[in-house]
């Protein structure tokens, strides 16, 4: 988080850390919680406990994600901020035309703004081998696995950076998802 937030300054990029709130266990998750508001960034609802809407009933994810919007919203409003945004977990919006009615009805009722990705590089899906790697001193492992990440991260802005302005016949504003881990 402290190399997230120092190359989000770096190059004077706002964000949203998208909160999964069942992962906010003590005072040091506050705390880091408190420290991407201290670097002037958002905190937004990503969920209790992360459930996909496609697999899961309307109403239990529905009641999933107003948990989590609860507890964010109090942490929040003890700072003097406001929760406005909202991302699905997994970035799905549901696989029927009811249960993307009853998430966006959800979201209107709570004042909620989904934010949407235009780039989504899968990062997590370097992570195992990153851990494992680091923890095992594989210098060379660490090496391709930062190389691989990097050539992925490049296609992906590559690809929907042409495919946004191909479509809109300008230059787009890109969202970049990022985890923060290792």
């Amino acid at each position: 988080t402290e190399g997230l937030l120092a190359a989000l300054a770096k190059h004077r990029i706002p964000a949203v850390g998208l909160v999964t709130w069942s992962q906010v266990r003590d005072e040091g998750d506050r705390a880091l919680l408190d420290r991407w508001l201290a670097a002037g960034h958002e905190l937004g609802n990503h969920s209790d406990r992360h459930p996909s809407l496609t697999t899961t009933d309307a109403s239990a994810w529905i009641a999933d994600m107003e948990r989590a919007r609860v507890e964010l919203d109090a942490f929040l409003s003890e700072r003097g901020r406001t929760l406005r945004f909202f991302r699905f977990p997994f970035l799905r919006e549901g696989d029927t035309e009811a249960k993307v009615d009853a998430a966006r009805a959800w979201l209107e009722k709570t004042g909620q703004r989904n934010l949407t990705v235009t780039i989504d590089d899968q990062d997590w899906s370097f992570e195992a081998a990153w851990v494992k790697a680091s923890r095992e001193g594989e210098e060379a492992a660490l090496t391709v696995v930062s190389e691989d990440y990097l050539a992925s991260l490049r296609l992906s802005v590559r690809h929907h950076e042409r495919s946004g302005d191909s479509l809109l016949g300008r230059v787009t504003p890109q969202v970049l998802l990022l985890h923060a881990n290792a």
